[in-house]
């Protein structure tokens, strides 16, 4: 066989089957291939790793995509990271420090309503509004993971 018909680099095999440098090397790798990775190559090459490279792409459209579980694991991270930020946006969602710091408030304005119904309905009145806010206070720090309101 003369050097005229045959492929000797991986630029001229990759530039006669019309794929880049880098798939070329990938096809080349592959444990199905059928042909040597080392040059020089006859021209007849460029026929078998297009037929090769063909019948792995129908089986590859025959068989269905499985994605592994950890992409399925960051493929759904990233989807509900987006659809919190577009809930945030939204004002569907409030952030929780904002949550926790509305709550505390609150429950400072109904302790300042307790100093009023004690003036009004006596101290028992008063032991009842707070022993509840006691309760709400503690809720609040459960759920936001805080020690103090």
């Amino acid at each position: 066989m003369s050097k005229a018909s045959r492929i000797s680099s991986f630029r001229s095999l990759a530039a006669a089957v019309g794929w880049p440098r880098t798939t070329l090397t990938e096809r080349l790798a592959h444990p199905g291939c059928p042909v040597k990775r080392r040059p020089p190559w006859p021209r007849s090459v460029v026929r078998t790793l297009k037929r090769w490279a063909a019948s792995k792409s129908r089986d590859n459209a025959e068989t269905p995509n499985v994605e592994s579980p950890s992409m399925a694991r960051i493929r759904d991270l990233r989807a509900r990271g987006l659809e919190l930020d577009l809930a945030e946006r939204e004002r569907t969602l409030v952030p929780r420090e904002e949550m926790h710091a509305f709550l505390v408030r609150l429950s400072e304005i109904l302790r300042g309503i307790g100093t009023q119904l004690q003036r009004q309905f006596g101290t028992e009145a008063l032991r009842v509004l707070e022993e509840g806010l006691d309760q709400f206070d503690g809720e609040v720090a459960t759920y936001f993971g805080a020690t103090t309101p």
